[in-house]
């Protein structure tokens, strides 16, 4: 069986430009659409809506990978390195924090140079005690097969089916540089297109990653309308910062005591502020 990354030119994509023309154009329309509604918005309300927008990132990225994070304590990761105060102090662990720093990185700097170096220090943010689980890993370099090839399998011993097998360690290389190279000089592609091109190439879950963003960019437009209808509505610093914990899934019923902790009051404040 031949894969197609042992063929000699699979790194030329090739798509039908008249075929998906009308998916960019509604895509950017969206886009442009979505990014009316927040100029429309104040200073903070943008920063919530990006802190939104990069918790749900990360708790879905890493759903994609079997992992299930604590949103709260995502949330409260990044909020510290953005700099936005949403009350209470959270006992954050590395490997939360370390994925924080990560998408940070990769989100804010999105213009600096792709590298090798780059990418072997999100891998280490990503595992800070050099451990996935109880297993003990290599953290800031290529894969090595020291234990052989990595393959998909299905079936019982001696009847085993070989579905994939990823490319071996000694080609990583030359592999990673060609495709670091495409994200850093590729120019003239659509942006869109070349999106979808890296993620076909590396990641192998466009598919997960396109459901994601939906999702994503339908909760921000709900929430960037909701403050659209109430841009004369005067409300405290306490209100908003309940308000966008409402807005984020918020779970559970809220009570004078819970807007007491989550704004540092006393309950007879937060019960003015509920009532007004």
């Amino acid at each position: 069986m031949k894969y197609i990354y042992q063929n000699t030119d699979w790194h030329t994509f090739r798509w039908r430009g008249e075929k998906i023309q009308k998916l960019l154009f509604d895509i950017k329309k969206a886009q442009g659409y979505l990014r009316g509604k927040m100029e429309a918005l104040g200073f903070d309300i943008k920063n919530n809506a990006l802190l939104q927008i990069l918790t749900e990132n990360i708790i879905k990225s890493s759903e994609i990978e079997g992992q299930i994070l604590d949103k709260n304590l995502v949330r409260s990761s990044l909020a510290k390195r953005l700099g936005i105060d949403i009350g209470g102090e959270m006992l954050i662990s590395r490997d939360i924090d370390g994925i924080a720093e990560m998408m940070l990185d990769a989100t804010q700097n999105y213009s600096e140079k792709l590298s090798k170096e780059r990418l072997a220090g999100w891998h280490a943010a990503l595992f800070p005690i050099g451990y996935s689980g109880m297993y003990k890993i290599s953290t800031g370099r290529y894969r090595a097969d020291e234990q052989g090839a990595i393959q998909v399998v299905s079936g019982y011993a001696g009847n085993e089916r070989v579905h994939y097998e990823v490319p071996n360690a000694d080609v990583l290389e030359y592999e990673m540089n060609e495709l670091i190279n495409y994200i850093n000089t590729e120019k003239e592609t659509d942006y869109l297109i070349q999106a979808g091109i890296v993620h076909l190439w590396f990641f192998e879950n466009l598919l997960a990653a396109i459901n994601s963003s939906e999702e994503i960019t339908g909760k921000v437009l709900q929430i960037a309308e909701f403050w659209q209808k109430h841009t004369n509505t005067v409300f405290n610093d306490r209100q908003i910062k309940v308000l966008n914990r409402f807005m984020d899934n918020f779970e559970g019923n809220l009570t004078t005591i819970k807007w007491a902790k989550m704004c540092n009051c006393s309950q007879d404040t937060a019960n003015l502020d509920i009532k007004y």
